[in-house]
C-alpha cells in the first residue's frame, strides 16, 4: 500500500484525462483461476420480446435503443453476444438513475437504463423510504466539506426549482403526507416532511418517448478503450444471456454498496438493497479508476430481533438522530439529551453513540442499545411495521427494543470532476458524497449530471452500428465470467460461505467504532480469503439460467476489493470524521486529511492518494 498526496485538476478537458487501457482481468488481482486455459463455447442467443408488457418496462426495441441484434446479422461481432446500441447509457434504476434519466430526456436524449432488479421495485424507490431528508440544501450527512466542491457549486446553481418538494411532487417522485388543511406534515422540523416513496417517477419513465430499460441485467465491465468509455457489458440474469451495450455516454447511477457489513441469519447488517454490491465501481476500479471516499458510510440504529426481520427496513423498527430521545442505555437512561444542541447533526450522533458503546460501557452485550417509543408517535417507514413485529411477540409500544448500528450507505465510487465525468472521457458518476448518497444529492446531483451528460452525448458523432468495439476486450471479459461459473475445485467452498467470511471481516473493520487493532485484523483475514477461499469457491449449478450462484461469486470478488480497499483507507486516514469514530484519533484533522482519499489499481496493488479540491461557493445557497 503506497499513500501520495496531489492536488486534483480542475477543468481538465479529455486531452488531460488518464489514458486508461483495458485491464486483462485474468492476469489482475480480480479472478486467479487459470481462465485463459479454458475454451468458451457460445451460449444460445435469447432474443428479447416485441410485444408490449402492460406490467413491466417497454421492450428494448421500441425505445430510445436499437432493438438487441442477433451476432449473426453483423459479422465483425463474435458469436454469442447480444448488442445494443444507446445514446445515453444509466447504469442503476433508482432514485439517482430516475433523476438523470429525466434531466437527459428533457434536452432530448434517448436513455437506456440497466436496472439489475425488478423494475419500480429496486433501489431505494423499491425500498419504499418514508421521508425527504430536507427541502433545501443544507450541510448534512451527505456534505463533509472535503468533497469536489466545484461539481456541488455547480449542481446546485443548475437546479432551477430549489424547492425539491415541488419539483418531486410534480414528477411523481413521492407521496408526501399532509395535514387536514393539505399542508405539508413536518416531519422533526419545517425543512423536512413525512411521506413515502411511490413509483409513479418510474411510470413517467416507462411511458416517456426515447426511454427504455433492461431489468434483472448485471453490469459486470465497462468497455474503455483508449481513455474513452464506449459502454458496458454484462449479464441478463434470467436467461444468462451476454449482452454488450454501446454507448454515446455512460453514467454510474447505482447505489452505495454496503453488503459486505456483517451477516444476521438471513441478510446483512444492513438497510440497503442486496444488490448494490458495487458492480460498475468495482469494474470501474479494476480498469484503474480512482475510486474515491471508501472510508465513509452512514450509519443509523434498527433492531436485531427477530433475527429474521433483523435490520430490514421493511421489517425492522429502528432510531437515528432525529429519535434521538427514544434511544436509552443498558440503565434504562436516555442516551441523548435535549440540551446538546449537536444531537439532530447524524455524524455527530453516530460518534457519540461509538463512544457510548465501546468506551463508557453503555451498551448490551451485542453491541447495541435500547429503543423505548412508548406511546410516541412513529415515522411511517417503523409504524408500518408494528402489526407485523408484533405477530412476531415484539411489544414495539410496551417493551425496550433491542437496536444496534446497521450501514445504510456508504461511499466508494469513482472520482468526478466539476462536470460530474470521471477520469474516462465519456464516463459519468452521479454520485460525490464522502458519507453516502440522500435523496436531496440524488436530486441536485441527477438533475445536473443529466445535463452533463446530455451536453456530452450530443457533441459525439453518432454511428448507425454504434462506437467500433474491440471485440477481444469483451471475449476476455466473457472469458472471466464463464471462469466463475465452470470452475471447481476438490475441496470447493460455495459462494454464499464466501461471501460470509467476507461480510464478518467487513463487520470487524467498519464499524462506527474503529480501532488499529480491529482494521488489522479486518484486513489480515480479507486477505487471507483471497488468497485461500478464492480459489476455491465453485459454483454448483453451471447452468446459465437464473443461475444465483453465479451471481453471487461474481459479487463477491465485488465485495471483497471494496471491503480491503475501505478497511485500508480507514487505517490510512488517521482523525475522525464523518459518521464514525477512530479510537486512536477522535479528533479531526483538518491540517493532514482536509482531503479526499482515492485508491487506485496498479501492478495489481491498491495505491491510496490524498486528493484535494476546491470548497463549496457559499454563496450558492443564498440564490
Amino acid at each position: 500500500m503506497k499513500l501520495t498526496q496531489k492536488q486534483a485538476p480542475h477543468g481538465c478537458t479529455s486531452a488531460d484525462r488518464h489514458k486508461l487501457s483495458r485491464r486483462s482481468f485474468l492476469k489482475g488481482g480480480a479472478l486467479m483461476l487459470g481462465a485463459s486455459t479454458l475454451t468458451i463455447g457460445a451460449p444460445q442467443l435469447i432474443g428479447c420480446s416485441t410485444e408490449p408488457n402492460e406490467n413491466g418496462p417497454a421492450p428494448l426495441n421500441e425505445v430510445g435503443a436499437s432493438a438487441v441484434e442477433a451476432t449473426a446479422t453483423e459479422s465483425a461481432l463474435p458469436d454469442g453476444y447480444q448488442v445494443v446500441n444507446a445514446d445515453v447509457l444509466i447504469i442503476g434504476g433508482g432514485n439517482l438513475g430516475v433523476n438523470i434519466a429525466l434531466s437527459a430526456l428533457s434536452e432530448g436524449r434517448e436513455v437506456t437504463m440497466l436496472d439489475k432488479g425488478v423494475w419500480r421495485h429496486s433501489g431505494v424507490s423499491g425500498m419504499s423510504w418514508d421521508y425527504f431528508a430536507g427541502r433545501y440544501f443544507t450541510p448534512a450527512i451527505s456534505y463533509l466539506g472535503i468533497e469536489n466542491g466545484k461539481a456541488l457549486t455547480n449542481a446546485l446553481s443548475f437546479t432551477k426549482e430549489r424547492d425539491r418538494y415541488v419539483y418531486q411532487v410534480n414528477h411523481g417522485q413521492t407521496l408526501p403526507d399532509r395535514d387536514e388543511k393539505g399542508q405539508y406534515l413536518p416531519f422533526i422540523n419545517e425543512n423536512r416532511t413525512q411521506g413515502q416513496f411511490c413509483r409513479r417517477h418510474m411510470d413517467n419513465l416507462r411511458t416517456a418517448n426515447g426511454f427504455g430499460v433492461d431489468e434483472q441485467f448485471m453490469v459486470t465491465s465497462l468497455l474503455i478503450q483508449d481513455g474513452k468509455c464506449l459502454g458496458a457489458m454484462g449479464i441478463h440474469l434470467p436467461t444468462g444471456a451476454f449482452r454488450v451495450y454501446r454507448a454515446n455516454a455512460t453514467a454510474i447511477a447505482t447505489g452505495g454498496c454496503c453488503w459486505f457489513y456483517g451477516w444476521m441469519t438471513v441478510g446483512s447488517y444492513s438497510i440497503n438493497n442486496p444488490d448494490n454490491t458495487a458492480d460498475a465501481e468495482m469494474a470501474a476500479f479494476r480498469q484503474g479508476l480512482a475510486i474515491a471516499n471508501s472510508e465513509f458510510a452512514c450509519y443509523d440504529l434498527m433492531s436485531i430481533n427477530p433475527p429474521g426481520l433483523a435490520c430490514a427496513f421493511g421489517g425492522g423498527i429502528g432510531a437515528d438522530a432525529q429519535e434521538y430521545q427514544f434511544v436509552f442505555d443498558n440503565a434504562g437512561e436516555r442516551l441523548f439529551s435535549d440540551d446538546d444542541e449537536n444531537v439532530s447533526d447524524r455524524n455527530y450522533f453516530n460518534q457519540f453513540l461509538a463512544k457510548a458503546i465501546a468506551i463508557d460501557g453503555r451498551g448490551t452485550e451485542s453491541n447495541g442499545v435500547f429503543l423505548n417509543v412508548g406511546d410516541h408517535g412513529l415515522r411511517y417507514g417503523n409504524a408500518r411495521n408494528v402489526d407485523l413485529l408484533e405477530r412476531f411477540g415484539v411489544g414495539v409500544r410496551t417493551d425496550q427494543i433491542q437496536i444496534a448500528p446497521e450501514m445504510f450507505e456508504h461511499g466508494g465510487s469513482p472520482i468526478v470532476d466539476e462536470n460530474m465525468m470521471t477520469e474516462v472521457e465519456g464516463l459519468f458518476c452521479g454520485r460525490n458524497f464522502p458519507g453516502g448518497a440522500d435523496v436531496a444529492g440524488n436530486y441536485y446531483y441527477g438533475l445536473y449530471t443529466g445535463h452533463k451528460i446530455a451536453e456530452y452525448a450530443a457533441s459525439q458523432e453518432s454511428k448507425a452500428d454504434g462506437p467500433s468495439v474491440n471485440w477481444e476486450d469483451v471475449n476476455v471479459e466473457r472469458a472471466r465470467l464463464e471462469a466463475i461459473r465452470t470452475h471447481r475445485a476438490d475441496d470447493g467452498v460455495r459462494p454464499l460461505q464466501v461471501r460470509q467470511m467476507i461480510q464478518e471481516a467487513g463487520f470487524t473493520g467498519m464499524g462506527v467504532y474503529r480501532t488499529t487493532e480491529l482494521m488489522e485484523k479486518s484486513l489480515a483475514e480479507l486477505r487471507r480469503i483471497r488468497e485461500d477461499e478464492l480459489p476455491r469457491m465453485t459454483v454448483a449449478d453451471s447452468s446459465l439460467v437464473f443461475n444465483t450462484e453465479w451471481k453471487h461469486a461474481i459479487e463477491n470478488y465485488n465485495l471483497l476489493d471494496l471491503a480491503e480497499m475501505s478497511v485500508q483507507a480507514s487505517l490510512n486516514r488517521e482523525e475522525t470524521r464523518g459518521s464514525y469514530m477512530r479510537a486512536e484519533f477522535p479528533e479531526k484533522d483538518n491540517v493532514n486529511w482536509n482531503c479526499v482519499q482515492v485508491c487506485r489499481l496498479q501492478d495489481d496493488q491498491m495505491v491510496f492518494e490524498k486528493v484535494s479540491f476546491e470548497p463549496l461557493d457559499a454563496s450558492v445557497l443564498e440564490q
